[in-house]
């Protein structure tokens, strides 16, 4: 896998981990089963690694991540989807976490 660039320049190692853990995290009340949280995991690693890199951005797991659960036909995680893009834009419109 290749190495994550942060925002503010850090680079470490994937963790697979992270991915699922934030994802048990976010799903804690929604009718999501490790299995679905483990097969997302899946689909973000294949994608990052089709792409070829040494380096992948963290924005780019967390843009991959949000298709991921978009495309996914669980109200759940659409749901979920729908609130962390909220997030996001107020995020971006106002300047910060």
């Amino acid at each position: 896998m290749p190495l994550v660039v942060k925002k503010d320049g850090r680079r470490e190692s994937y963790d697979r981990l992270k991915i699922i853990n934030g994802l048990k995290r976010a799903c804690e009340k929604r009718p999501v089963s490790i299995n679905t949280i483990e097969a997302i995991a899946d689909r973000i690693e294949r994608t990052i690694q089709e792409r070829g890199e040494k380096e992948v951005a963290s924005s780019v797991i967390g843009e991959t991540l949000m298709r991921e659960l978009a495309r996914h036909r669980s109200g759940g995680l659409r749901a979920l989807c729908i609130g962390v893009s909220l997030v996001q834009g107020h995020q971006r419109v106002h300047g910060g976490a």
